[in-house]
C-alpha cells in the first residue's frame, strides 16, 4: 500500500519555498496517484514483456517460470510483485509538481521587481521636477531683482531677499537694511537684462549674464544667486565685477 504520509514529507522535502510550509490537496493526490501508476506499472511488465523460452538462473531463483504469457493476473501479481518497503529514506527527494508554490514565488519576485522599478522612477522623476523647480524660482527671482533696479524700487529689490540676505558688488556686501540708500546713491542704471538661462553652478547656487544701461555706456557681467528656500541669501557681481561692453542700447 502506498505511504501517503510519506508522500508528503517527499513534497515538503522538494518544496521551493521552505518559508510555505503548505502542500496543496490536489498536488498530493496527483503525487500519491502517480506513485500508484508507477507501481502498476511495475507488476505488470512480465504480461507486456512475455519471458524468453529459457529462464535464467536470476529468473529461476525469483521463481520466475519462463511462460510466455501469465495464466492469470492473481499468479503474476503473486509471482512477480515487488515486496512493499515501509516508509523508505529517499537518496533524493521525488520530483513532484511545483505549480502552485513555483508560480506564487515567480509572482512575489516579479511584484517586488515592479515596485522597486516604480520607486526608482518616482524618486528620479521627483528629483528631476524639484530642480527643475528651483531652476524656475531662481530665474523669477532674478527677473524681479532686475525689474526693482530698473524701476527703482527698494522694496521690491528687498522682497527677493531673506531678511539676512546680502548684496555683493566688489568689495561691498550691502545688507537688506541698507539697501533704499545704497540704490538711491548709486545712480539710476537701467535697461537692466538677465542674457540667457540661468546655470547651476552648486548647491542652490545659480549663474547668469546680466547687462545694464548706466549713462551713455552698457555694462555686463556675471552674477550668481544663492537660494535660502524660496528667496535669495545672496545676490553678487564675480569676478571683476561688471564692465563696459558698448553704447548704451537707450530706453
Amino acid at each position: 500500500m502506498i505511504d501517503i504520509a510519506t508522500v508528503e514529507e517527499y513534497m515538503r522535502v522538494a518544496n521551493p519555498i521552505p518559508t510555505l510550509d503548505v502542500v496543496d490537496a490536489d498536488e498530493l493526490d496527483f503525487a500519491v496517484a502517480a506513485v500508484h501508476t508507477r507501481r502498476a506499472a511495475v507488476m505488470q511488465a512480465p504480461t507486456k514483456h512475455p519471458t524468453r523460452s529459457t529462464p535464467t538462473a536470476r529468473q529461476t531463483e525469483l521463481g520466475w517460470a519462463g511462460a510466455p504469457v501469465a495464466e492469470s493476473e492473481e499468479s503474476t501479481m503473486v509471482t512477480h510483485q515487488k515486496p512493499d518497503i515501509e516508509s523508505p529514506t529517499p537518496t533524493s527527494p521525488p520530483r513532484t509538481r511545483r505549480g502552485p508554490l513555483m508560480a506564487a514565488a515567480v509572482a512575489v519576485v516579479i511584484i517586488l521587481a515592479g515596485v522597486g522599478i516604480a520607486f526608482a522612477a518616482g524618486a528620479f522623476d521627483s528629483e528631476s521636477d524639484t530642480a527643475a523647480d528651483r531652476l524656475a524660482v531662481a530665474t523669477e527671482l532674478v527677473d524681479t531683482w532686475g525689474q526693482g533696479w530698473d524701476d527703482r524700487d527698494p522694496g521690491l529689490v528687498v522682497s527677493v531677499f531673506t531678511d539676512d540676505g546680502v548684496y555683493i558688488d566688489g568689495d561691498l556686501a550691502i545688507p537688506m537694511e541698507n539697501m533704499e540708500f545704497y540704490m538711491l546713491s548709486s545712480g539710476r542704471p537701467t535697461n537692466n537684462d538677465r542674457v540667457g538661462d540661468l546655470a547651476p553652478s552648486g548647491d542652490n547656487t545659480y549663474t547668469w549674464v546680466q547687462e545694464f544701461d548706466y549713462s551713455a555706456s552698457r555694462y555686463g557681467g556675471d552674477m550668481e544667486i544663492e537660494l535660502e528656500g524660496d528667496l535669495a541669501k545672496r545676490i553678487e557681481w564675480l569676478g571683476e565685477g561688471f564692465e563696459e561692453i558698448g553704447p548704451a542700447t537707450g530706453s
